[in-house]
């Protein structure tokens, strides 16, 4: 979930359900290309301990709404949602209280349960018992299964929600950034600039994996520069030669790719120098996968005849992935059975019946109570 989601993306929702030749205009382009960077920035959430206290940061706009998950100071979720025509209509109150209600329905099996709900709003009247609507009543119900706890904060000091719903937009700007800590002086135009312009901002959105010791080397000169005099490479050619192919990939940069076979969709092959590194890469930036997801997301693009082979060995090796993640569920024993040794000493008792009865020419009702005894399964009717 990303901050402004909606706002970026209202230019391209507003193509959806238009038939025929789509309008693409100057603000579509920008909307993808800004959405685009921004999916090629994954960010690191924390895990959420359901024995720990939840505070949740709501707000809403005009035109959209927005919240965040917060536990022990660190990003939970977020989450940001455009209003529909309807929505637009409620009032001031009533879409505050939407942005709350909305936040708990998405992240339901997260939150239903918790001990300790905390809400913020700069809304002070969401916070006391008061119905004006039915639709308002209808969503006061809804809450107490939750059993939030409503707290009011001043507009001004929820900063990060309001960065969800209707902070100005930074990344509109097409001017320089001048003097921005780690930043090179270049036009800014996307959503990064919202986080340069308010420091305080920047680690409550995002929580990006360290680049130390893990570079990223995956573009096509250093690919091609460590593809020159790897040895597992000479050897496949010399076995296979027509399955190891030069590709123009990029303006006077060719690098060799792996065909299986004719007509098949061509990969790249990854030097051996560079396996490690990007392994530990795609394992950190998309947030510690598994060894099948991991090797399934590489192997789209990417060939090395011991990529499996290496994912099984560093995933087994992570540190985080052996703390965190729970081995598969397996399976419990079947609880013992107590065997007692004593007749009648306990009895399983349970009525039967009624039951309508001929004998002769007479129709008899039957209810009888049946008592059996657990260790000889001897039977008593009464």
């Amino acid at each position: 979930m990303y901050p402004c989601c909606s706002h970026i993306l209202s230019p391209l929702t507003k193509l959806t359900g238009l038939k025929g030749k789509v309008p693409w205009t100057a603000d579509c382009q920008k909307a993808f290309d800004t959405m685009k960077s921004l999916l090629a920035q994954e960010a690191f959430l924390a895990y959420p301990d359901h024995n720990k206290p939840f505070h949740i940061y709501a707000d809403a706009s005009d035109l959209q709404m927005g919240a965040a998950i917060f536990q022990d100071g660190k990003p939970i979720a977020f989450y940001s949602h455009k209003l529909n025509p309807a929505q637009q209509n409620y009032t001031v109150g009533e879409k505050e209280l939407l942005s709350i209600v909305e936040t708990l329905k998405e992240f339901r099996s997260m939150l239903y349960g918790s001990q300790q709900i905390h809400v913020y709003t700069d809304h002070k009247n969401n916070t006391f018992q008061k119905f004006q609507t039915q639709c308002v009543l209808c969503w006061r119900l809804f809450l107490e299964d939750f059993g939030v706890q409503f707290h009011y904060i001043k507009g001004e000091t929820n900063s990060l929600a309001n960065a969800l719903s209707h902070l100005p937009l930074a990344e509109r700007q097409d001017t320089p950034v001048a003097d921005a800590p780690g930043v090179s002086n270049t036009t800014v135009n996307s959503f990064f600039s919202m986080a340069i312009d308010n420091t305080d901002l920047l680690d409550c959105f995002v929580h990006l994996p360290a680049a130390e010791g893990i570079p990223f080397d995956l573009d096509y000169q250093s690919i091609r520069n460590a593809q020159v005099g790897d040895a597992c490479l000479e050897a496949l050619r010399q076995d296979k030669p027509a399955s190891f192919v030069e590709q123009l990939l990029a303006p006077d940069v060719s690098v060799t790719c792996y065909i299986p076979e004719p007509n098949a969709p061509w990969k790249i092959y990854l030097p051996t120098n560079l396996l490690d590194n990007a392994i530990k890469w795609y394992h950190l930036a998309l947030g510690h996968l598994g060894q099948n997801r991991l090797y399934d997301t590489i192997h789209m693009h990417f060939f090395h005849p011991d990529l499996r082979n290496k994912i099984e060995y560093i995933i087994s090796r992570c540190d985080a992935c052996q703390k965190q993640k729970q081995v598969l569920r397996g399976h419990g024993h079947t609880a013992l059975h107590e065997a007692h040794a004593h007749p009648w000493r306990n009895v399983a008792v349970d009525l039967i019946g009624p039951w309508k009865l001929q004998i002769a020419d007479i129709q008899v009702n039957f209810i009888a109570l049946t008592i059996i005894d657990t260790v000889t399964n001897l039977v008593e009717l009464v």
